[in-house]
Parts: C-alpha cells; structure tokens; sequence
C-alpha cells in the first residue's frame, strides 16, 4: 500500500500553514510583550537619572545651606534662602540648620528608596524579557522546522513522478 501523492502534499501544505500560524500568533504575541518590556525598562532607566539628579540637588542644597550658615549671622532666615529651599523642605523660619538638613536628608533617602525599587523592578523585567526572547527563539525554531518538514513533504510529489 502506498500512501497517496496529494496526501503528501496535503501534510506538507499543513505544516507549512502550521509554521504561519505560529510565526503570526504565538511569536509576535511574544515580540510585543518583549518591546512592552523594554519599554518599561528604558522608562525606568531614564527614571532613575531623573531621580538620581534630584538627589545630587539636594546635595548641593545641603552644601549650599552649610554655607549660609557659616558665612550668615545668625538670626531669622531671609527670604532668599526660604525661596530656594521651600520646594524642597517645610520652611519654619525659627528652624536650625540641623533641622532643614535632617528634612533634606529624609527626602534624599526617600528618593534613594525610588530608585531601588525600580531597580529592582528593572532586574524582574530583564528576567522576564530573557525568558521571553527564549520562548520567541524556541518558537522561531519550532516553525522553522515545520515549514522544512512541510517544503520536503511538498517536493517529495515531484521526486514521485520522476519514478
């Protein structure tokens, strides 16, 4: 008994149909969520910098408040100094420069804790893209290796009618 010729065929085309399939859904589902992840990357890199900026400002602030102190007599604050550090801290013009530091030291660490955290969170996305180029990979082969079957199914019709 031997199998029929547009039988042969008929697999081959399947498989070949199969490989598009697969190529169409499950591996640009993949590659979307794979750019959704780098995206979420860069934006969170980018957010860190902006963050890490806010935290050299303060620093400077710091400095610049140290300064004032040293060089300022003592008395209440001018108006000067409450303009530029009132976006930063609570300003209460009878506070001490221990004081508005300590503010200025809390909001740094609060920053600080920001960027671990996306850190982490950028650590947890380029896990799951890894993971994700890996599936894409596998499925990529997988498709490849159903449209070679598919082609050498189609082909194997001409090697019958030579015989």
């Amino acid at each position: 008994m031997t199998i029929p010729t547009w039988f042969v065929v008929a697999v081959g085309l399947l498989f070949n149909i199969a490989a598009a399939l697969l190529t169409h859904l499950k591996v640009d589902h993949l590659s979307i969520e794979a750019g959704v992840i780098e995206q979420k990357r860069q934006e969170n890199r980018l957010l860190i910098d902006q963050v890490w900026q806010q935290i050299e400002t303060l620093e400077r602030k710091k400095e610049w408040l140290v300064l004032y102190d040293v060089q300022a007599e003592k008395g209440p604050l001018d108006a000067h100094l409450i303009v530029v550090l009132e976006p930063w801290i609570k300003m209460d013009p009878r506070g001490s420069l221990s004081d508005m530091l300590a503010q200025l030291d809390g909001k740094q660490t609060v920053l600080r804790n920001s960027i671990d955290g996306r850190y982490f969170d950028n650590i947890q996305y380029g896990e799951s893209y890894q993971r994700l180029m890996r599936d894409m990979s596998m499925y990529r082969n997988l498709a490849l290796f159903l449209q070679i079957i598919g082609l050498a199914l189609i082909l194997a019709r001409d090697l019958r009618r030579n015989e």
